[in-house]
């Protein structure tokens, strides 16, 4: 037996050495470059942007090309509403990146997507030809101050910050009240009742998915006790009983 597995080592060694060989005499041929058309590709410094209510509603898009030694125009499409982008951009000999400002026009507390693209036959096939952003406008948030949270669905109780919105002062943000990264956005009517729309509140819950949630409640003595319906997309909970601490407004 110990004769048979040294000969099988031998013919074994043989035949890893003989692809071995084999694969040192292929010889690969570099990817082929380009040599027509504009070969022009866009690129920018993020796609997902949040500005505040008073930022100026503009982004740069860098739009480059590979083939610099004539003058050339590049055509830009854009799929998306409230978006302004340039039809064109237009290259002199020897350029080789222009920085386009697109403007956009979109209401307080809104995400708009807007996907930007080069055509085909002027695109550089090494490069990105389409990009999509999103963009936030985002309310202007005054901090109230630290607040706390009682929680019947997690079992446990904390503190967050609180804020509110200055353009809508009914609209408040509690940070953070169960997932870092996940806000609970509520509204607090003039009669006190609270409502909560439907919303994520945590990137997932046990092996569920997303943790969202949603409800009423009232406002009595800066307590909002609130009846939340807790859900993921398989299905609900059901409604847990949670209450917030704001700070005195």
């Amino acid at each position: 037996m110990r004769t048979i597995n040294n000969y099988l080592f031998v013919v074994l060694a043989c035949v890893l050495s003989m692809f071995t060989a084999c694969s040192d005499d292929i010889v690969r041929e570099p990817s082929p470059v380009p040599t027509d058309g504009i070969q022009a590709y866009i690129y920018a410094d993020a796609t997902s942007i949040t500005f505040t209510a008073s930022q100026e509603q503009t982004f740069v898009l860098n739009v480059a090309r590979q083939k610099t030694d004539e003058a050339a125009t590049v055509h830009l499409n854009a799929v998306g509403e409230g978006f302004s982008v340039p039809a064109t951009v237009d290259f002199a000999a020897g350029e080789g990146l222009k920085q386009v400002n697109v403007t956009f026009d979109i209401a307080i507390g809104t995400t708009q997507t807007v996907t930007i693209s080069i055509p085909e036959e002027e695109a550089y096939v090494y490069g990105s030809p389409e990009l999509t952003f999103n963009i936030t406008r985002d309310y202007t948030w005054l901090n109230l101050g630290i607040g706390a949270i009682s929680s019947s669905f997690y079992g446990g109780a904390g503190n967050m910050q609180v804020f509110v919105a200055s353009e809508i002062p009914t609209l408040y943000k509690a940070i953070e009240p169960y997932e870092e990264g996940y806000d609970l956005l509520f509204t607090i009517n003039e009669d006190n009742t609270v409502i909560v729309e439907k919303q994520a509140v945590a990137s997932s819950y046990g092996d569920y998915g997303t943790l969202s949630v949603e409800g009423t409640g009232v406002l009595e003595d800066g307590i909002i006790t609130l009846s939340l319906t807790f859900s993921v997309p398989e299905g609900t909970f059901g409604a847990f009983t949670e209450t917030i601490q704001i700070p005195e407004i």
